[in-house]
């Protein structure tokens, strides 16, 4: 019983300590500061906590699942890791130019607020009013006063009531494409999809093979939970104390910075990189069979 608990304790540790700044654990923390539906998620104020929640189980139960299979199967997704790496690093491209283009109009809305406020902060120097512009009162005391005329009611069902005029078209739009059904959806579908392909080759993997053991899944899966609330927690905390234009370049550079990652990982599992392997000895082979046969067509000629 004291050896269960000291293994629990041991990868409970081991787990958490793999999952701390990898690439998983900077993932959750941008996803739970900004949404790439609405932007910001202090903005959502009704769904706010919800789009939290639901990004730290997506990301949770990603990684639990790679666990798992680590650890109960013995398997690992190594061999697919040339095509996931190069999936998650088109879709993290995209979404930190989603980023900037937000920060760039945020940026362009900042500039157009404060070029009133240096208009009106200019004072104009006051003219003295010459005799010859004066006004005749005696001319306007003859004018008859004109009445507001009462407005005509408009019954119930009427079309002479409030009309949308043609400029609340985008208006309307834009409220039913700001939909946070939609937002809920990405902020756990995305973690947990960007989650389980990053997690192909991640540190935390090779933390996973050594030695463990379907006894260790508890204490794994544990460590995973709580290194991916504290990458939510720090999310919360940074993204209600700093400005949306630093939240934003935070994420743009956590997501082209991650790019950059998952290109150079996928790199390493490329023919002109393999040094051992089953996908490497199969690149081999290749390579060996386009060689015979351009010799067999030089011999030919």
């Amino acid at each position: 019983m004291h050896s269960d608990g000291v293994s629990f304790g041991q990868w409970c540790l081991r787990s958490f300590l793999g999952e701390i700044g990898d690439k998983t654990f900077f993932l959750t923390f941008a996803f739970c500061c900004w949404c790439p539906w609405l932007g910001i998620r202090k903005s959502t104020s009704n769904d706010g906590a919800l789009q939290l929640a639901l990004v730290l189980v997506g990301s949770s139960l990603a990684l639990c699942l790679h666990a798992v299979m680590v650890l109960a199967y013995s398997s690992s997704l190594s061999e697919q890791a040339l095509g996931f790496e190069g999936f998650a690093s088109v879709a993290l491209v995209t979404l930190g130019l989603r980023a900037k283009l937000e920060l760039g109009s945020l940026d362009a809305r900042a500039l157009a607020l404060k070029a009133p406020s240096k208009a009106d902060d200019e004072e104009m120097p006051d003219k003295p009013v010459s005799r010859s512009v004066q006004w005749n009162e005696s001319c306007f005391q003859t004018l008859p006063t004109s009445q507001p005329q009462p407005e005509a009611s408009a019954s119930y069902g009427s079309t002479q009531g409030l009309q949308p005029s043609p400029a609340d078209g985008p208006v309307l739009s834009a409220r039913r494409a700001n939909d946070p059904l939609v937002s809920s959806v990405l902020a756990f579908v995305l973690p947990f999809a960007l989650g389980f392909i990053a997690e192909a080759e991640d540190k935390s993997q090779v933390v996973m093979s050594m030695g463990g053991k379907p006894a260790s899944i508890p204490g794994a899966l544990c460590g995973i939970i709580v290194a991916a609330s504290l990458a939510g927690l720090l999310g919360f905390v940074l993204e209600r104390q700093l400005s949306d234009q630093r939240i934003l370049f935070m994420v743009t550079v956590i997501f082209l910075g991650l790019s950059v990652v998952c290109v150079s990982q996928a790199l390493v599992h490329t023919a002109a990189a393999c040094t051992g392997g089953p996908h490497c000895s199969r690149a081999e082979q290749a390579l060996l069979g386009a060689l015979q046969y351009m010799q067999i067509d030089a011999g030919n000629d």
